[in-house]
Parts: structure tokens; C-alpha cells; sequence
């Protein structure tokens, strides 16, 4: 076994020798991780896990000794990779970040740059797409921090989430748009009337929008999607019928001329996420760029 199968092992003893649940925490196939263990017993001709039926209820006596042997390796391993980068200051590597470009825009435009400068040795590579797609990236590891929204869908067991920023989502109208004539709080049901123009469904904040019209029965009228939220602005600043989905929190950061910005009596939050896969080993410069990102917004893990 190589160091991934040793975590693969430990992880199947840590699960309780539930399969189903070592799969999804390893974020692997439950046939694959059999496939993976019976060969490795057939190959080196030992039994390391008692059996009923099918079923793995336990470890055997080689299989507990190889089991303590795991952990010491795991733990000399993650100790080695540690004393690389041993120092603060020695931090070097890659890092692949994922932020959408609305968080991008209102959160991140300072942070990242500071972030960078007081990291020269880290080469960092800034993935910029919709919260929908990036959390597929984070699952499949193409990613080593994903800025995503809650409820991001992924189990609590899986994922590692801070929040970071909590506003609402509140609507863009042309100024010319009938909506701005409403007094008060916009109900779900006065947007029927109207088109909408919405981010795309690889964007978290197209599906939390779309379900809050469906958990009342109704139904947008998609006019255009987009990755683009100026694109999305300009339209509903030249189309008088339109209307479009926006933090609130990004009021500052657009231009506000010839459109109007109305709030819902029941809207839909934007709770931002910095997030990452939970494994029992981070690489030195993940880890402390993990931490420097929430350091930036006050939030300490240690």
C-alpha cells in the first residue's frame, strides 16, 4: 500500500468499517475502495478485517497490528511533508482558489491582492466561475478552496465551511420598471408579472432563487442568463420589464444609474462560505493560505 491506501485503510477502521460512509468521506466509489482491499489481501496472502458474509465487522490480529503500524507511518509521513515548510516564511507552493465573480467583486477585490503580496512564494491560481460549478470542482478535488453559498448541498461530514459574510438577495429594476411604484416590501408573487434575468445555473444564487419561486408555486419568467452580473444590470437598465437578483451587499460596488434597488418581505439569503475538503492531512501551503483568507475576515480555526 502507498500512503493513499494507508489513509484509505485507517479511514475504513475510522468509519466503524462502514464502506458506504469510508467511500463518501474518501470521496471514492464503495467498489472501488472493496476492489482496493481485496487485492491487497489476496496479494500479500493475509486477512486484515474479520467477515460476516460479505460484511466487514472488525480487524483480525495482523489486521489490528497493521492497523497501529498505519498510523505511525500516516502520522511520520504528514511529519516529513510538515518539515518542508517548516517555517511561516518558507511558505512556497500552489494553490488553486475558486470565487465567483459576484464574491469576487464585493469581498475578495482587496483581500486577494493583499493576500498574494504577503505570499510571494506561493504561486496561486484564482479559478472565477459560479458557485454551482465550483463546489463540482471541490468535490472532485480540482480545487483547494472554494468560496461557495449556503446551503451549498455537500454533507456536513465531507466539508470544511466558515461563514464569512451574511446578507440577503434583493432585486434590480429599471427605474422606469412598474415594480419601483410598490410600497413597501416586494412579495414572491408581485415578480409573476415580470421577466427576469438571472445568472446561469452553474451560479448557487440561480437555483436558490428558482427554488424559493417554486416552494410558493410560481414561476419566473426567464428572460436571458448570464455569467455576468454588469451584463445583467445593462439589461435591466435598457429592458423596462426586467428584473434581476443581486446581494445586497454589492450595492456600493455597482452603478446605480437608471436602475432601482428593491428588497423582498421574505428573501432568499447570501450566506458566503470559504470552504474545503475535510482530510485528515493538509499540504503546509493550503493549509496556511486556508487560514490567512479567514484570518482576513477575523475568523481563527486554532
Amino acid at each position: 500500500m502507498d500512503i493513499k491506501h494507508l489513509n484509505y485503510f485507517k479511514e475504513i477502521v475510522d468509519q466503524n468499517f462502514n464502506l458506504t460512509r469510508a467511500a463518501e468521506v474518501l470521496y471514492i466509489s464503495q467498489p472501488t475502495l472493496s476492489i482496493m482491499i481485496n487485492d491487497f489481501e489476496k496479494d500479500r496472502e493475509v486477512k486484515l478485517f474479520k467477515r460476516r458474509g460479505q460484511k466487514i465487522i472488525g480487524l483480525t490480529n495482523t489486521g489490528e497490528r497493521y492497523y497501529n503500524d498505519a498510523l505511525e507511518v500516516i502520522e511520520k509521513y504528514h511529519d516529513m511533508l510538515w518539515n518542508l515548510n517548516r517555517d511561516e516564511e518558507d511558505i512556497s507552493g500552489r494553490v488553486v482558489l475558486g470565487i465567483p465573480p459576484v464574491v469576487l467583486s464585493v469581498l475578495f477585490a482587496d483581500v486577494l491582492p493583499k493576500l498574494i503580496e504577503s505570499n510571494p512564494q506561493v504561486k496561486f491560481e484564482i479559478i472565477e466561475k459560479g458557485a454551482q460549478a465550483l463546489k463540482n470542482d471541490l468535490l472532485t478535488e480540482k480545487i483547494d478552496v472554494a468560496i461557495l453559498l449556503m446551503p451549498h448541498g455537500i454533507a456536513d461530514f465531507l466539508v470544511e465551511s466558515y461563514e464569512i459574510e451574511r446578507s440577503e438577495m434583493v432585486v434590480y429594476v429599471s427605474n422606469k420598471n412598474p415594480l419601483t411604484k410598490n410600497k413597501g416590501l416586494l412579495d414572491w408573487k408581485d415578480l409573476v408579472k415580470y421577466r427576469s434575468a438571472f445568472f446561469d445555473n452553474t451560479f448557487m444564487m440561480h437555483h436558490h432563487v428558482k427554488a424559493a419561486f417554486l416552494r410558493r408555486g410560481l414561476d419566473a419568467k426567464l428572460f436571458l442568463t448570464s455569467i455576468s452580473w454588469d451584463f445583467l444590470l445593462n439589461s435591466v437598465r435598457l429592458v423596462d420589464d426586467l428584473y434581476t437578483f443581486l446581494p445586497k451587499a454589492m450595492a456600493n460596488a455597482i452603478n446605480n444609474e437608471g436602475i432601482e434597488m428593491l428588497e423582498m418581505k421574505e428573501p432568499v439569503n447570501w450566506s458566503v462560505h470559504v470552504c474545503r475538503m475535510k482530510k485528515t492531512y493538509y499540504e503546509p501551503t493550503e493549509d496556511h493560505i486556508f487560514r490567512e483568507i479567514l484570518k482576513q475576515f477575523e475568523i481563527s480555526i486554532d
